[in-house]
């Protein structure tokens, strides 16, 4: 074989690969973050972010040294990608006393912290939260529970099975997994709501009814469409049409 590629190939086995996510730190903001992680072989490195990171969260976590959660683009450990801000879960869901879904609080114990089922990800059920802390199993190898952190924001603790990944032996709440679509709660007085896709469609099985101020546009499943204002303007650049069985004016 010719030598050249030897050396060739010698390279590329020699160049570090590393799989799944890292919990990290974020040591630097210059021009973005810069970040490390245990077991770094190139040492910091530049990181880019998810768009659901926001700048005041990256200067948060640099400020608070709070960790942050790495993948790998091609599992090149030089090109960090920062996809959340670990935090702890705040508490301020159900009291620390009360074990989760009914379950009993008597199986949540101890500090062992086993590998759920030896996977990177998987599906686990939430038990119970205690001093900030949530105790969560395994759903495809129930065992001793493990403590968790969160980095997202746990909107609903009756459907408590969450999507957990390990990292560095860590376990890190990375989803939630609902039975039915989510939808966040309405915004207050004054809030603006922006609906916007190619398509988008919204059904009702006995009424819809869009109403503003005086004006509103009643639909039912009848086959009525009603339509009240103070006045009323229909404008076309082409034909304007007006077709019914029967059409009445005044």
């Amino acid at each position: 074989m010719n030598s050249s590629y030897v050396e060739q190939f010698q390279v590329l086995q020699a160049q570090p690969r590393l799989s799944g996510s890292r919990i990290g730190a974020i040591v630097a903001l210059e021009h973005g973050p810069i970040v490390d992680f245990p077991g770094n072989p190139f040492g910091p490195q530049r990181a880019r972010i998810a768009a659901s990171v926001t700048g005041e969260a990256l200067s948060a976590a640099c400020a608070n040294d709070l960790p942050v959660l790495l993948v790998f683009e091609s599992d090149d450990p030089s090109r960090p990608v920062i996809v959340d801000i670990v935090i702890e879960y705040p508490g301020d869901g159900p009291s620390s006393e009360t074990p989760i879904a009914g379950r009993d609080d008597g199986r949540v114990g101890g500090n062992a912290q086993p590998e759920l089922g030896g996977a990177q990800t998987g599906l686990a059920r939430i038990l119970a939260v205690q001093n900030d802390v949530v105790m969560v199993e395994d759903m495809a190898h129930v065992g001793q529970p493990v403590a968790a952190r969160t980095a997202v924001t746990l909107r609903n603790l009756k459907d408590p099975v969450v999507l957990l990944r390990f990292a560095d032996g860590a376990a890190v709440i990375v989803g939630q997994v609902y039975p039915f679509i989510p939808m966040e709660p309405a915004g207050g007085d004054g809030a603006d709501v922006l609906l916007k896709g190619n398509r988008v469609r919204i059904e009702a099985d006995v009424e819809l009814v869009l109403a503003v101020g005086a004006c509103r546009v009643q639909l039912d499943a009848r086959g009525k469409a009603v339509t009240t204002a103070d006045q009323i303007v229909s404008r076309a650049r082409g034909c304007n049409k007006v077709q019914g069985g029967t059409v009445q004016l005044n």
